[in-house]
């Protein structure tokens, strides 16, 4: 019993201090961010799973322990080193969850600049695409070939990020209300 108990203890505390790896970064980007948020929300729904397995473990080694089961040290001290990380994981998941407000309005404030700044992509891409250039007269049929498909691939790139930065607010605001749902619930 004791070898099954150090079974799931080894792999739930595989899966815990990944989940940590994961929250114990901070994202220095919008983008970062919003892998930040998935991460966030994958952990979120993992918990209740995680939970259920650190209670399964503990009583595992509770049954052990009333029926004086002999578990050795370096056993234990797995035991009990998985407890730290647990509890240190959910510390770590609503410190991150607290500061999650705050971080929506930094990286909202930085997603506004990235909208911003393609926006004016979008408008130097419309005055070179109506540049005397490419509608002269001059211009051989395999330059202005070449110019229409540098100026596809520009404007793929633009709706591209048009297309990500339209879902990182989508999410952002999505995320946000979750976090207001959560702090007026407690």
């Amino acid at each position: 019993m004791i070898e099954i108990s150090i079974y799931f203890i080894y792999h739930l505390k595989i899966k815990t201090k990944d989940a940590l790896k994961m929250l114990d970064r901070d994202p220095s980007s919008v983008e970062d961010f919003v892998e930040h948020l998935s991460i966030l929300s994958r952990i979120n729904n993992e918990m209740s799973n995680l939970d259920k397995e650190f209670n399964t473990v503990t009583k595992l080694f509770n049954i052990g322990h009333e029926f004086t089961l002999s578990i050795n040290p370096e056993q234990y001290a797995f035991f009990k080193s998985l407890g730290t990380t647990f509890h240190h994981l959910k510390s770590s998941l609503l410190y991150t969850e607290a500061q999650c407000e705050e971080n929506i309005r930094k990286f909202s404030t930085d997603l506004n600049s990235l909208i911003m700044k393609t926006h004016k992509e979008a408008i130097e891409l419309k005055e070179r695409l109506q540049a005397a250039v490419l509608l002269s007269a001059d211009t051989t049929p395999q330059i202005a070939s070449e110019n229409l498909m540098l100026f596809q691939e520009m404007i793929e790139k633009l709706m591209e990020k048009s297309k990500n930065y339209s879902s990182y607010q989508e999410r952002f605001g999505t995320t946000l209300k979750q976090v207001k749902k959560k702090t007026t619930a407690v």
